[in-house]
């Protein structure tokens, strides 16, 4: 048996995302018709998220455009090697 420090780097490995344009218009469908509630009363994380960051984060994915994503993702197992972690 090897030890973390005799392991090899991790490999990584190419993978492509591809998301049907009908998905993604559904998602921004989606994201424009959501009805937001009312803004927290507090001004920290205390009631859970902000409404100000979900709704930027929504903002962003409504943004996404497949044609425009980076082409190219990496992925590296980090840890335990592939062939444990399965």
């Amino acid at each position: 048996m090897t030890t973390a420090t005799e392991r090899a780097p991790a490999a990584i490995d190419p993978f492509r995302i591809q998301i049907p344009d009908a998905q993604l218009e559904d998602l921004r469908r989606r994201l424009h018709a959501t009805r937001w509630p009312d803004h927290e009363t507090v001004d920290d994380w205390t009631q859970g998220v902000p409404l100000s960051y979900v709704k930027e984060v929504c903002g962003n994915w409504g943004a996404l455009d497949a044609c425009t994503a980076p082409a190219n993702n990496l992925s590296a197992c980090i840890g335990s090697p592939r062939s444990e972690s399965r």
